[in-house]
């Protein structure tokens, strides 16, 4: 698939590839070897090639954001629950606001659990936003 993209278009994506991988290099999260296969193409001896290994420091990297990333899927579950009983108890608001004359223990225990679950949508809100931030700021 590569293949058929044309030259110049190739050309960007191997430079694209190239500055993160420097940029990994620059971080030390991967270490750059000389490749020193034997080269097949013209452009392959003028181009620089270059054999990345992951380091310590960039496995300690990976299993951060793996970690990070287990978290967040937590979360999301957490989220798409909350989303579900927002709308079963709007739902229910809207069936008693239908009636004549709506219970008023049931529509005040429909409005504090909607309340209850837009306070912890908030909470996460908050919570992820600060992992992000603390994110950026020790990768930076």
């Amino acid at each position: 698939m590569h293949a058929a993209l044309p030259a110049d278009i190739r050309r960007a994506e191997l430079d694209a590839v190239a500055g993160v991988l420097d940029k990994l290099v620059g971080w030390g999260n991967l270490r750059a070897d000389p490749d020193t296969a034997r080269v097949t193409a013209v452009e392959d001896f003028y181009r620089k090639r270059f054999i990345h290994q992951l380091t310590r420091d960039g496995e300690a990297a990976e299993e951060a954001l793996s970690a990070y990333d287990e978290a967040l899927g937590r979360r999301g579950a957490l989220q798409a629950v909350a989303l579900h009983d927002i709308v079963t108890q709007l739902r229910a608001l809207l069936a008693l606001a239908a009636e004549e004359e709506p219970d008023p223990a049931k529509t005040h225990l429909a409005l504090d659990v909607l309340a209850s679950r837009f306070a912890a949508l908030a909470d996460h809100a908050r919570a992820f936003m600060s992992q992000r931030r603390a994110l950026r700021h020790s990768t930076s």
